[in-house]
């Protein structure tokens, strides 16, 4: 009886031990592959959009958009195919969704915010796949918009909690930009950040919007390390 209970525990062992090492190999195989360009085009048009949101560009908004619609199937597609978070999805269908319904009534506040999003799930799904660019940057590039379009709320709960998302992101990147020396981008980065969290009871201030801006320029330097 003890030999058989034996023999059980260890095919379980087996069994748990070739699962382990079935999911190991699946997300080795996803990192292998190339980032899908729909999912990277769709990133770069919604960052684009951010910025033509903000200052009412209509026409290169409406551009845009339509460039994000055209490739929404693709995308769907290439998450779907590559077994990723359909809640995550489902996020991407709703504020693409959203897009066209402000373009509509012209709400460019809303249309930067929910771009905004799109860029932020793009950077998850982007992390499953082989990239030049860490994924932390990219987020990091995500939390500056969204520390601009919450203060422009004055909403301080939302800020504080995108500086602690920021924190957090900085700690596991920073060894990575020091092993490519970057010491003097990640002081510079750390300081303008110090700077941003001084800042906090002006966030409506023009001191606020240019340090998150020289941020934003900071975080193209770290770009450049990879």
């Amino acid at each position: 009886m003890k030999v058989q209970l034996e023999g059980k525990r260890l095919i379980n062992s087996l069994w748990v031990f070739s699962f382990m090492l079935f999911v190991i190999f699946c997300n080795i195989q996803i990192k292998a592959q190339p980032l899908p360009k729909a999912i990277y085009s769709t990133g770069e048009a919604a960052e684009d959009l951010v910025d033509y949101a903000q200052s009412a560009n209509w026409n290169k908004v409406k551009l845009k958009i339509d460039e994000i619609n055209k490739l929404y199937n693709s995308y769907r597609s290439d998450v779907i195919h590559n077994k990723l978070s359909p809640q995550l999805l489902d996020f991407y269908s709703f504020y693409v969704e959203q897009l066209n319904k402000d373009l509509t009534t012209k709400q460019g506040d809303r249309i930067a915010f929910d771009a905004n999003q799109i860029t932020g799930i793009g950077v998850d799904f982007e992390n499953h796949f082989n990239h030049k660019i860490s994924p932390e940057v990219s987020r990091l590039d995500y939390l500056g918009r969204e520390l601009l379009l919450e203060a422009k709320d004055n909403n301080s709960v939302a800020v504080n909690r995108r500086l602690g998302d920021i924190d957090e992101t900085w700690a596991g990147l920073k060894p990575v930009i020091i092993s490519k020396h970057g010491n003097k981008q990640a002081t510079e980065f750390e300081r303008l950040v110090s700077k941003i969290k001084s800042l906090k009871g002006k966030l409506n201030s023009v001191e606020f919007k240019q340090t998150v801006n020289k941020y934003s320029d900071q975080i193209d330097k770290l770009e450049k390390l990879f």
